[in-house]
Protein backbone atom coordinates (compact mmCIF):
# COMPACT_ATOMS: atom_id res chain seq x y z
CA UNK A 1 0.00 0.00 0.00
CA UNK A 2 1.34 3.42 -0.89
CA UNK A 3 2.01 6.06 1.75
CA UNK A 4 -0.81 8.16 0.31
CA UNK A 5 -3.30 5.27 0.43
CA UNK A 6 -2.27 4.45 4.00
CA UNK A 7 -2.76 8.07 5.01
CA UNK A 8 -6.15 8.32 3.29
CA UNK A 9 -7.36 5.16 4.96
CA UNK A 10 -6.13 5.90 8.47
CA UNK A 11 -5.82 9.65 8.85
CA UNK A 12 -4.01 10.41 12.08
CA UNK A 13 -4.36 11.83 15.55
CA UNK A 14 -2.07 13.99 17.62
CA UNK A 15 -2.36 15.21 21.17
CA UNK A 16 -4.79 18.00 20.19
CA UNK A 17 -5.88 17.20 16.61
CA UNK A 18 -7.70 14.64 14.51
CA UNK A 19 -6.91 14.59 10.78
CA UNK A 20 -9.35 12.80 8.48
CA UNK A 21 -9.78 13.02 4.73
CA UNK A 22 -12.89 14.98 3.85
CA UNK A 23 -14.40 12.42 1.45
CA UNK A 24 -17.29 11.46 3.74
CA UNK A 25 -18.11 15.12 4.42
CA UNK A 26 -18.27 15.86 0.70
CA UNK A 27 -20.49 12.85 -0.04
CA UNK A 28 -23.19 13.90 2.45
CA UNK A 29 -25.09 17.04 1.36
CA UNK A 30 -25.81 18.15 4.94
CA UNK A 31 -22.18 17.66 6.02
CA UNK A 32 -20.94 19.42 2.89
CA UNK A 33 -23.08 22.50 3.58
CA UNK A 34 -21.78 22.58 7.16
CA UNK A 35 -18.20 22.26 5.86
CA UNK A 36 -18.78 25.09 3.37
CA UNK A 37 -19.88 27.32 6.25
CA UNK A 38 -16.83 26.35 8.33
CA UNK A 39 -14.45 26.95 5.43
CA UNK A 40 -16.02 30.31 4.60
CA UNK A 41 -15.03 31.44 8.11
CA UNK A 42 -11.58 29.83 7.94
CA UNK A 43 -10.43 30.94 4.46
CA UNK A 44 -10.03 34.64 5.14
CA UNK A 45 -7.80 36.88 3.00
CA UNK A 46 -5.21 36.86 5.79
CA UNK A 47 -5.13 33.05 5.85
CA UNK A 48 -4.88 32.83 2.05
CA UNK A 49 -2.28 35.62 1.75
CA UNK A 50 0.80 33.37 1.48
CA UNK A 51 -0.79 30.72 -0.72
CA UNK A 52 -0.45 30.42 -4.50
CA UNK A 53 -3.16 32.22 -6.49
CA UNK A 54 -4.66 28.87 -7.52
CA UNK A 55 -5.67 28.32 -3.88
CA UNK A 56 -7.36 31.71 -3.58
CA UNK A 57 -11.05 32.53 -3.54
CA UNK A 58 -10.97 35.59 -5.79
CA UNK A 59 -12.97 34.16 -8.68
CA UNK A 60 -14.75 31.23 -7.10
CA UNK A 61 -17.27 30.26 -4.46
CA UNK A 62 -16.47 28.11 -1.43
CA UNK A 63 -18.23 25.22 -3.19
CA UNK A 64 -16.09 25.74 -6.28
CA UNK A 65 -12.96 25.97 -4.13
CA UNK A 66 -13.84 22.64 -2.48
CA UNK A 67 -14.46 20.98 -5.86
CA UNK A 68 -11.13 22.24 -7.21
CA UNK A 69 -9.21 20.94 -4.18
CA UNK A 70 -11.04 17.58 -4.29
CA UNK A 71 -10.14 17.17 -7.98
CA UNK A 72 -6.43 17.76 -7.47
CA UNK A 73 -5.55 16.48 -4.01
CA UNK A 74 -6.52 14.80 -0.77
CA UNK A 75 -7.69 17.26 1.85
CA UNK A 76 -7.64 16.42 5.53
CA UNK A 77 -9.80 18.33 7.95
CA UNK A 78 -7.83 19.23 11.06
CA UNK A 79 -10.26 19.25 13.95
CA UNK A 80 -9.89 19.88 17.64
CA UNK A 81 -9.71 16.45 19.23
CA UNK A 82 -12.03 17.38 22.11
CA UNK A 83 -14.54 19.77 20.60
CA UNK A 84 -14.50 18.82 16.92
CA UNK A 85 -14.09 22.42 15.75
CA UNK A 86 -12.36 22.90 12.39
CA UNK A 87 -8.93 24.43 13.05
CA UNK A 88 -7.37 24.06 9.62
CA UNK A 89 -6.74 21.81 6.64
CA UNK A 90 -3.90 19.70 5.34
CA UNK A 91 -3.63 19.33 1.56
CA UNK A 92 -1.72 16.37 0.11
CA UNK A 93 -1.09 16.13 -3.64
CA UNK A 94 0.68 13.14 -5.13
CA UNK A 95 3.46 13.84 -7.60
CA UNK A 96 5.60 11.44 -9.60
CA UNK A 97 9.29 12.24 -9.39
CA UNK A 98 12.13 9.89 -10.25
CA UNK A 99 9.94 6.85 -9.57
CA UNK A 100 9.59 7.66 -5.86
CA UNK A 101 6.26 8.34 -4.21
CA UNK A 102 6.31 12.07 -3.67
CA UNK A 103 3.66 13.94 -1.72
CA UNK A 104 3.33 17.71 -1.84
CA UNK A 105 2.16 18.95 1.56
CA UNK A 106 0.30 22.18 2.23
CA UNK A 107 -1.42 23.35 5.38
CA UNK A 108 -3.35 26.29 6.69
CA UNK A 109 -5.03 27.25 9.93
CA UNK A 110 -7.55 29.87 10.92
CA UNK A 111 -5.94 33.00 12.34
CA UNK A 112 -7.31 32.25 15.83
CA UNK A 113 -5.06 29.17 15.86
CA UNK A 114 -1.82 30.77 14.67
CA UNK A 115 1.19 30.71 16.97
CA UNK A 116 -0.10 27.77 19.02
CA UNK A 117 2.03 25.00 17.49
CA UNK A 118 -0.72 23.36 15.45
CA UNK A 119 1.29 23.36 12.20
CA UNK A 120 4.26 21.67 13.86
CA UNK A 121 1.93 19.19 15.58
CA UNK A 122 0.17 18.40 12.28
CA UNK A 123 3.42 17.88 10.39
CA UNK A 124 4.80 15.75 13.21
CA UNK A 125 1.68 13.58 13.14
CA UNK A 126 1.88 13.27 9.37
CA UNK A 127 5.53 12.21 9.45
CA UNK A 128 4.83 9.78 12.28
CA UNK A 129 2.03 7.97 10.44
CA UNK A 130 4.04 7.81 7.21
CA UNK A 131 7.20 6.45 8.82
CA UNK A 132 5.71 2.96 8.93
CA UNK A 133 4.63 2.90 5.28
CA UNK A 134 7.83 2.62 3.28
CA UNK A 135 9.85 5.15 1.35
CA UNK A 136 8.33 8.41 0.22
CA UNK A 137 9.36 12.02 -0.23
CA UNK A 138 7.46 14.95 1.25
CA UNK A 139 7.71 18.40 -0.31
CA UNK A 140 6.40 21.62 1.19
CA UNK A 141 6.48 24.97 -0.57
CA UNK A 142 6.43 28.13 1.53
CA UNK A 143 6.23 31.78 0.49
CA UNK A 144 9.55 33.35 1.50
CA UNK A 145 7.68 35.80 3.76
CA UNK A 146 5.90 33.01 5.66
CA UNK A 147 8.54 32.36 8.30
CA UNK A 148 6.13 30.65 10.72
CA UNK A 149 5.30 27.87 8.24
CA UNK A 150 8.98 27.51 7.32
CA UNK A 151 9.82 27.05 11.01
CA UNK A 152 7.12 24.39 11.40
CA UNK A 153 8.59 22.44 8.49
CA UNK A 154 12.12 22.74 9.86
CA UNK A 155 11.04 21.64 13.35
CA UNK A 156 9.69 18.41 11.85
CA UNK A 157 12.81 17.50 9.90
CA UNK A 158 12.22 19.20 6.55
CA UNK A 159 15.21 20.96 4.99
CA UNK A 160 15.24 23.73 2.41
CA UNK A 161 16.20 22.60 -1.08
CA UNK A 162 17.84 25.45 -2.98
CA UNK A 163 17.66 23.61 -6.31
CA UNK A 164 13.86 23.33 -6.11
CA UNK A 165 13.23 26.77 -4.59
CA UNK A 166 12.55 30.02 -6.42
CA UNK A 167 12.95 33.68 -5.52
CA UNK A 168 9.38 33.70 -4.12
CA UNK A 169 9.01 30.18 -2.72
CA UNK A 170 11.25 28.03 -0.56
CA UNK A 171 10.75 24.32 -1.14
CA UNK A 172 11.37 22.06 1.83
CA UNK A 173 11.97 18.32 1.55
CA UNK A 174 11.72 15.39 3.94
CA UNK A 175 12.59 11.84 2.99
CA UNK A 176 10.87 9.03 4.84
CA UNK A 177 12.10 5.43 4.88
Amino acid sequence: MSARDHLRRKGFKTLRLVANVWTDDLANPVSRRALETELASLLTPEVLRHLPPSLGLDDTTISGWIDARAAESDVFLLRDRREGALLGILIIAQLLQDGAETLHVGFLFGTAHWGRGFATETLGGLVSVLEGTGPCVLLGGVDVDNTASARALQKTGFTADAALSTADTTIFIRRIG
